[in-house]
Formats: C-alpha cells, sequence, structure tokens
C-alpha cells in the first residue's frame, strides 16, 4: 500500500504523514490488488455486517484492510457508519417529489 499523487504520480510511503503532493494536489491510497486479493474478499465483508465485535461493527472499519494496514489498538472509533435511512413521506407531499429517504446522523456529531 502506499500514497500516489492524482496529478504527478510521485509516490510516498504509506506510513509518512502526509496530506498532499509536494505539487500541491491530493494524494490516492494504491493497494497491491493481487496481495490483498489473497487476504479478503466480499464474503469476509458480507459477514462482518452483522458483527459486533470491534472494530467491525463500524461500517467504516468493516473494510479496514481496505482503508490502512493498522494494529486494531490504534482504531478510534463510535461505531460510525450503518445509519438507517427513513422514508419521508411527508417531505415528499411536501415538496412534490417521490422516494426521499433521510439519514439521522447526530449520533455521530
Amino acid at each position: 500500500m502506499i500514497l500516489r499523487c492524482i496529478e504527478c504520480g510521485r509516490e510516498y510511503p504509506i506510513n509518512e504523514v502526509r496530506y498532499r503532493c509536494d505539487c500541491g494536489d491530493l494524494l490516492e491510497v494504491v493497494h497491491d490488488i493481487e496481495k490483498l486479493k489473497k487476504r479478503v474478499s466480499c464474503r469476509l465483508f458480507d459477514e462482518r455486517l452483522a458483527k459486533r465485535e470491534f472494530p467491525y461493527n463500524s461500517g467504516v472499519w468493516r473494510y479496514k484492510e481496505l482503508v490502512s494496514d493498522i494494529d486494531s489498538k490504534f482504531i478510534i472509533s463510535r461505531p460510525e457508519g450503518n445509519t438507517n435511512l427513513y422514508r419521508a413521506s411527508k417531505v415528499e407531499e411536501y415538496v412534490g417529489i417521490e422516494d426521499i429517504w433521510l439519514k439521522l446522523s447526530l449520533i455521530h456529531i
């Protein structure tokens, strides 16, 4: 896993604390896909969806291997993600649009 500039292609180690490339543009996380395929699968992520154990009860950390190669003891989580959607039928009537859904994220403030 490395950080790569989306503009100039310069690469940095993943463990280097960096927010932008030296050229000023954004960095993306680039995975070794073949190596990753040996460790994870869609099935693994699906199984974690129902987990209550930390950190996999988070909608973010459920995909831990895609986010960062970090030991779970260093993860801080509330847990975020997996917030329910609620049908807003009164809002639909008021604005004249069908199929409006709202996400109540106050719990994560």
